[in-house]
């Protein structure tokens, strides 16, 4: 049985907004053991909904991996990709979030936070951060 249900590692994902280009994400690293609960919270545009859309193979990461389940995201097709989401993701959000990716609506435990950190996870095992992207 897969002990490791996500594992990201130096995840950067890059927009293209014309003449400026925005780092949305930036080495990110995340690891997520199964029967672990993860909240990512942090405020508006630090990167929450582009990590989640990373995770679930709806964004194209500019580099790093991201590997569900063993799975590693970018071996996939896009059809692939999809499929794999339908069958094997879902996403619980807060009743203050909506996501089209999402399959369920839950509530979800708060994280510990700390000034100057944007995105932190907090699991059953530890609440320290594995990685802060930059705003």
């Amino acid at each position: 049985m897969i002990e490791t249900i996500i594992d990201a590692t130096g995840v950067w994902k890059r927009y293209d907004a014309g003449r400026h280009k925005i780092d949305a994400l930036k080495g990110i690293d995340l690891t997520v053991l199964r029967g672990e609960v993860v909240a990512v919270m942090g405020p508006s545009g630090c990167g929450k909904t582009t990590l989640l859309n990373c995770l679930s193979g709806l964004d194209v990461i500019d580099s790093g991996t991201i590997k569900i389940a063993g799975r590693d995201l970018k071996d996939l097709t896009d059809n692939q990709r999809t499929d794999f989401r339908a069958r094997e993701m879902g996403l619980g959000l807060d009743g203050r979030t909506s996501s089209p990716s999402s399959r369920a609506s839950t509530s979800t435990k708060p994280a510990s936070t700390s000034a100057g950190s944007c995105c932190r996870t907090s699991s059953n095992r530890s609440s320290s951060p594995t990685s802060s992207p930059s705003s």
